[in-house]
């Protein structure tokens, strides 16, 4: 079978080039014309130990190719470590107003139990735990607790709840439960979620977060201890690319096992 690819259709592709739908579009039409290409390239340059290193694109235009490196990074003075510990709290206090005025949600203190308050999230490569640098920095989640209130950050930056329980069911599992606004047909409502907490490592304080709302399951770290673990970076200069997933995660496992010390 021939296809046929009108000017306007490959005009489409090349303005999309840094965006996910370019890739499947180039990569159903371009094949057919034998344009589009990914080339691997290897896996180790100098110490830098690469998890994937690919060229991918136009076959016969370089400005329309893609160069991505995800690449396992030891330096622990990396700046990627200071992104990913950046807690932007600068609309803080605007969302507490917000939240007081067109839910009328009352804040009041709480205990925490000794609780951190600054978590980040982590991944699992090959039986290993990593910090993460993603290629979309929304992706960076991350979740802040203080004694009034919960902010848990990603695409859409910082979204805060008002707290209202922190439950220490034992030395290593936490519940909390928070507020969680919404509108329904315009009419401002709160729901009530939880969060789960189960400290699976309690010296480097790594925990399973288990919500009722987004996300289901994650790993995550006190900010403090962020440096105790090497860096997976998703690095590409000229656009956003897919992250890199990681080993799949038995979190049931992991809480069962947390539950029984």
């Amino acid at each position: 079978m021939t296809l046929y690819i009108s000017d306007y259709l490959i005009k489409l592709m090349v303005d999309l080039r840094k965006n996910a739908l370019f890739a499947v579009l180039f990569a159903i039409c371009g094949q057919a014309q034998g344009q589009y290409y990914s080339r691997q390239l290897p896996n180790k340059s100098g110490d830098t130990v690469f998890i994937k290193r690919e060229i991918s694109g136009d076959a016969k235009d370089a400005q329309y190719q893609v160069y991505q490196a995800v690449y396992i990074e030891n330096n622990r003075t990396s700046k990627y470590y200071d992104r990913i510990t950046d807690f932007d709290g600068k609309d803080y206090n605007e969302n507490l107003r917000y939240l007081s005025d067109a839910f009328k949600i009352k804040f009041h203190e709480n205990n925490l139990y000794g609780l951190p308050r600054k978590w980040c999230s982590l991944m699992e490569y090959k039986g290993l735990y990593y910090a993460y640098a993603p290629s979309e920095w929304g992706a960076n989640y991350q979740f802040q607790i203080n004694d009034s209130s919960i902010t848990y950050y990603e695409l859409d930056g910082g979204i805060v709840n008002a707290l209202i329980s922190v439950k220490k069911i034992s030395a290593r599992q936490y519940q909390l439960k928070m507020t969680r606004p919404e509108r329904d047909n315009g009419v401002a409502k709160t729901n009530i979620t939880t969060t789960n907490i189960y400290i699976i490592d309690p010296v480097k304080k790594i925990a399973v977060f288990e919500s009722d709302y987004w996300p289901d399951y994650q790993l995550m770290v006190p900010a403090e201890n962020i440096k105790m673990f090497p860096l997976i970076v998703n690095h590409c200069a000229t656009g956003k690319v897919d992250e890199f997933g990681g080993d799949q995660i038995n979190y049931k496992a992991l809480i069962s096992n947390c539950k029984k010390q």
